[in-house]
């Protein structure tokens, strides 16, 4: 059996809805830094995001600080009982 996939390319100002539990990523396959909110329910990956997330007043201010690097996050996931997908990632074409 194989697993459902379901890809939504996003621009600028659109939305997604991801239902509680769903295993889901975000890949960001243009040559452009992008940036994106995610607004949760309170829940398991509350604590997380709070101790990974970098506050931004607004669109065109720079962080006051440079996000957590790859092994920060493993390290906070970790902490929160949350795994990253390591294995492969398939892209839309």
């Amino acid at each position: 059996m194989t697993a459902a996939r379901c890809t939504s390319t996003l621009v600028a100002g659109d939305t997604i809805f991801v239902p509680p539990w769903a295993v889901h990523g975000t890949l960001n396959l243009s040559d452009s830094p992008a940036r994106f909110q995610v607004i949760g329910q309170p829940g398991a990956m509350t604590g997380y995001f709070i101790e990974a997330g970098v506050r931004v007043p607004d669109e065109r201010t720079r962080p006051d600080r440079e996000p957590p690097g790859p092994a920060e996050l493993r390290d906070i996931a970790t902490r929160w009982g949350i795994e990253f997908w390591t294995g492969p990632v398939e892209s839309a074409s």
